[in-house]
């Protein structure tokens, strides 16, 4: 790597500092346990599967991805997302009213299943898609 690649590239976390930064960011954010017991172990599983600073790249591009909203939709039952309706909070409703109306979320690719869901589970999948963007978002380093 020449002189001005190692100058001028972004910083590549390690497996480990950015795990512990998710969760921190995680618990900051008071995240549903619901959502963090479904997320941080599929993370924790990735990050030993790739090499040091592997994860770091990974993440970076998943979770702006199509294969993101599929594992939304392959984590999230519609009985997780009934109880996620059940526990909404005003952070809930936040992303529900304010950051829906201005993310193009639905826009984006996601599992055609999706819109058989009645108005208020499919509002609860694209909050959920959206508070664990934030969290992962939140957690990388620029």
């Amino acid at each position: 790597m020449s002189f001005f690649q190692k100058l001028f590239s972004k910083k590549k976390m390690e497996n480990e500092e950015l795990l512990k930064e998710i969760i921190l960011i995680g618990k900051e954010l008071r995240v549903n346990k619901l959502i963090l017991e479904k997320v941080i172990p599929f993370l924790e599983e990735k990050a030993e599967k790739l090499g040091p600073r592997e994860f770091h790249p990974w993440i970076e591009k998943w979770y702006l991805s199509p294969e993101f909203l599929e594992f939304v939709y392959s984590r999230f039952t519609l009985e997780d997302l009934s109880q996620l309706l059940k526990e909404r909070n005003k952070k809930y409703d936040y992303y529900a009213n304010d950051v829906m109306r201005e993310t193009p979320i639905d826009e984006e690719k996601y599992p055609i299943e999706v819109d058989k869901y009645d108005q208020e589970h499919k509002t609860a999948y694209f909050v959920t898609a959206l508070i664990i963007r934030n969290m992962v978002g939140s957690a990388l380093p620029y």
